[in-house]
């Protein structure tokens, strides 16, 4: 008769002998030539390649997307060494405050359709878009979608008023009040659109991230979505019964607007280049004194100081500010057209804040004329020739 103590010696046995089996097994099979283990080693080894790889990549993309402000601070400290200027934290002006929601909504005035009206009018597009907006993905709409509704209605209504639909009296009257009505609350819809939709307020307010200013894809595209929108506007308010509106053009210009960060990172942009032109100003006044240029030789630091204007201020850095300058001309140009659409005071002052005369892009202007001034002072000081 076995005893417990044999029995567990023999469990115990069994499982090492499992453990040794099951290894032994695994160390023998084959996959594609290789042992198991040798399988996993080679897995982990193309894992690490791929990290590494990743790792790479990753750099090389950052280096791609440098924003302006990496430039901007590599000048800093140049001018900083050169003109003995501490490299001081730049303070960045203050930004504008968009207002609330709340203070630029104002409630539109709807108009209602009874059930049974409805189902006679479900032989023309009408009761289409009636079930659509009564859906619950219809309660639920953004105001791009309410907005680009109540336009395909005004479409669809004229449509319907030179059906068989029409025939009936009742009906006919109730399609032309409902048309009259969706053309005198269009404007109000227009306000509404660019005051209160949340892809369109995200875009107008300031990112976090500064623009890479050698990439110029995103800001032409975003620069034609404004330009669509302020078409789509003042062709509706010219002619709000013959202007059409392709609703797959409407969609892909809101999706590049949602997807793409480029005006609220310009608004950013703008805010930082206007903090470093103050500061680079201040570093720059009286160089030509600062680096001795006060007999008939010129010091060194001065020979210095005129390869870092041609090098980083005129090849690099003015070129990327006219490019940013460029952008504000094209973006100002459509958001006042847009500004047109507006009611709300609060709305039309932010946007004039953002692009009018006290914007970031007029300070930009005037503190880079300010900052080419000095350097004319400073080659003139040293007797370096201007024209050059």
């Amino acid at each position: 008769m076995t005893s417990p103590m044999q029995k567990m010696t023999r469990h115990s046995l069994f499982h090492r002998m499992l453990k040794v089996t099951l290894g032994d097994a695994l160390t023998r099979m084959r996959c594609n030539g290789q042992s198991v283990t040798e399988k996993i080693k080679g897995e982990h080894q193309w894992k690490a390649r791929s990290l590494v790889t990743f790792g790479i990549v990753a750099v090389f993309l950052s280096g791609c997307s440098r924003g302006v402000e990496n430039d901007l601070a590599d000048y800093q400290q140049r001018l900083s060494r050169l003109l003995d200027e501490p490299k001081v934290a730049v303070e960045l002006p203050p930004n504008p405050r968009m207002p609330r929601t709340q203070e630029v909504q104002t409630p539109i005035p709807e108009i209602s359709i009874s059930l049974l009206d409805s189902m006679r009018l479900d032989r023309c597009r009408v009761g289409q878009l009636v079930a659509e907006r009564n859906s619950s993905l219809g309660r639920v709409q953004s105001t791009q979608s309410r907005v680009l509704y109540e336009i395909q209605m005004i479409a669809a209504l004229q449509e319907c008023l030179a059906s068989p639909a029409a025939d009936e009296e009742r009906i006919a009257e109730l399609l032309t009040s409902a048309l009259a009505h969706k053309v005198d609350t269009l404007p109000l819809w227009f306000d509404r659109f660019l005051t209160s939709e949340s892809v369109i307020r995200e875009r107008m307010r300031v990112s976090r991230s500064t623009l890479n200013l050698e990439n110029t894809q995103q800001g032409s595209a975003s620069v034609a979505a404004l330009t669509y929108f302020a078409d789509v506007f003042t062709g509706l308010s010219t002619d709000p019964l013959g202007y059409q509106v392709d609703p797959e053009h409407w969609n892909e210009h809101m999706r590049h607007l949602g997807q793409n960060n480029f005006l609220s990172d310009f608004w950013r942009t703008q805010q930082v280049v206007h903090g470093y032109l103050i500061e680079l100003n201040n570093m720059l006044n009286d160089a030509g004194d600062k680096v001795s240029c006060q007999g008939q030789s010129v010091p060194q630091q001065a020979h210095y100081l005129q390869n870092v204007m041609h090098s980083l201020w005129i090849a690099e850095l003015q070129t990327k500010l006219a490019r940013l300058q460029g952008y504000e001309q094209q973006i100002s140009a459509q958001l006042r057209r847009l500004q047109q659409f507006v009611r709300h005071e609060p709305w039309q002052n932010y946007i004039e804040e953002l692009i009018g005369t006290e914007s970031h892009g007029e300070y930009i202007r005037e503190h880079s004329r300010e900052h080419a001034q000095q350097y004319q002072g400073f080659l003139a000081q040293c007797g370096f020739d201007i024209t050059n």
